[in-house]
């Protein structure tokens, strides 16, 4: 799977990010997002490669937090609809970042309380 994100999910996502409709906002939000994607996965691979499984399950979090934009990005749509009433190319931006924004920061999150978690009880999480 991580093969099939670097070498065509994230590259295409870039190149559909740069004709995203929205505006220069909305394709920089979807850049960044295919971007920090193709980063992430890269670095999971590169460490678990070097045996660093705790880094790899890091970064993997921040990878899968990414992957999960898509669902987001409908659900915040939805939300913003449902909520406020905004031109629809508005809502299409708003939700181009807060899709990838707010579940990159819930990885952050997860990675930030696992770590917490560890320190707490070093004998069950080595």
């Amino acid at each position: 799977m991580p093969n099939t994100i670097l070498l065509i999910a994230a590259p295409s996502g870039l190149i559909m990010g740069y004709y995203a409709n929205g505006g220069f906002y909305a394709q920089l939000s979807f850049c960044l997002l295919s971007t920090l994607w193709f980063y992430f996965t890269l670095l999971a691979f590169l460490s678990i490669l070097k045996g660093k499984v705790k880094l790899h399950k890091n970064y993997m979090i921040l990878s899968y937090a990414l992957t999960l934009s898509v669902i987001s990005l409908r659900l915040c749509k939805w939300i913003i609809v449902q909520s406020v009433t905004l031109p629809p190319m508005d809502t299409y931006r708003i939700s181009s970042w807060l899709s990838w924004v707010f579940n990159l920061l819930i990885g952050l999150i997860i990675i930030h309380f696992n770590q917490v978690r560890k320190i707490k009880n070093p004998i069950k999480h080595s």
